[in-house]
């Protein structure tokens, strides 16, 4: 990360906080820390360093935000919930009270954590869930084995619908739905 090289030589970071968000006395801002217009950061907030809270993110008491995070607009943070480092929260999106949410996450548009989570887990939906991605490579067979992986999936789901919203797929960046 190029912050570090340029701390390590003795560089320094100051942080940003727009005039228009609203941040308690008792947070603990890192340095290189961005906080846009409308942002709400409530009572004894903690927020890593090289983060960005983009604008009307809200930031609930006792909430911790790791380093190198992106909070996106209108993200929602109950009190004492944490995200994890290296972890980026998309538009619209929640961490209900005392949650967790580990490292190097991803958690979707609109997604809402009701319950803790791991590192390195994409979520989405609500509530969010881990997603899991199946990535097909080569240069031959990719649609025949899309269609194959997608048969097995709606095989394996039970008749209720365990997953719903999976309606369609991508394919070397086509949609292919059922």
């Amino acid at each position: 990360k190029y912050a570090e090289i340029i701390l390590a030589k003795g560089g320094e970071f100051i942080s940003i906080i727009h005039p228009g968000a609203s941040i308690s006395n008792s947070c603990r801002i890192g340095k290189g820390v961005m906080i846009a217009n409308w942002c709400f950061v409530s009572e004894n907030v903690k927020v890593g360093d090289f983060t960005f809270l983009h604008a009307f993110s809200d930031v609930g008491h006792d909430a911790e935000i790791g380093a190198y995070c992106s909070v996106e607009a209108y993200s929602f943070f109950g009190g004492g919930s944490k995200l994890g480092d290296g972890s980026v929260m998309h538009v619209r999106s929640s961490i209900l009270p005392h949650k967790s949410v580990g490292a190097n996450c991803s958690i979707g548009v609109g997604s809402a954590v009701m319950r803790n989570f791991t590192d390195g887990v994409k979520l989405f939906g609500n509530p969010a869930k881990k997603m899991t991605i199946i990535g097909l490579t080569g240069t031959k067979g990719k649609t025949t084995t899309a269609h194959m992986v997608r048969s097995i999936f709606d095989a394996a789901v039970d008749p209720q619908g365990s997953l719903p919203d999976v309606t369609s797929f991508y394919i070397n960046r086509h949609a292919v739905s059922n």
